[in-house]
């Protein structure tokens, strides 16, 4: 006679109890490194960002006789940007640092901006800055298939001095492009 009530009551306890697990407010969230041993998250950005793993490049002497270091580096990808940005690339010169900010577009929604290359070349003076489009690390087993268009931030210091002029090249979808181009005077 009470089977009615017994069972509902069962069933409610039960869905209570299962539920619980995802409303008791605890610690959860995230992807711990098992690894790192600091019991911290990875970073918001995915762990793109890039600063040098070494100090500098080693000094090479320019055409005035001058020596250029690069002193650090550090690449940061800032999201997502519009496709009327796409495959630009802005230069900025202050005191001894560059900053590039740029769009890159990739094949895939799986693609992220990455710091390809960074070369001087004493001859002319530049800076030559390349940014590709990789997969990322944690790449899932499908992903979008639609142009993506990734921003970024690249910032370069120099020991002595600012090259004459640094360019920007993007490496795309079997592509290289230049994406932008600024003289330091």
């Amino acid at each position: 006679m009470y089977r009615r009530g017994f069972l509902s009551g069962t069933v409610a306890v039960s869905v209570l109890g299962a539920a619980s697990g995802c409303l008791d407010g605890g610690t959860g969230g995230g992807v711990d490194d098992p690894d790192d041993g600091d019991g911290t998250d990875a970073p918001a950005d995915g762990g793109n960002s890039t600063p040098s793993d070494d100090d500098s490049t080693p000094a090479e002497t320019g055409t005035d006789g001058s020596t250029l270091t690069i002193a650090d580096r550090e690449f940061v990808p800032t999201g997502d940007c519009g496709s009327d940005d796409a495959g630009t690339a802005r230069v900025e010169f202050d005191g001894n640092e560059a900053t590039v900010t740029g769009c890159i577009t990739g094949r895939n929604g799986c693609q992220r901006a990455t710091l390809g290359d960074v070369e001087y070349d004493a001859e002319t003076d530049a800076v030559t800055v390349v940014v590709t489009t990789t997969a990322g690390e944690e790449t899932p087993d499908a992903c979008t298939q639609q142009l993506v268009h990734r921003a970024y931030e690249v910032t370069l210091s120099f020991r002595e001095r600012l090259p004459s002029e640094l360019v920007v090249f993007h490496e795309s979808m079997d592509e290289r492009t230049e994406a932008g181009r600024a003289t330091s005077d």
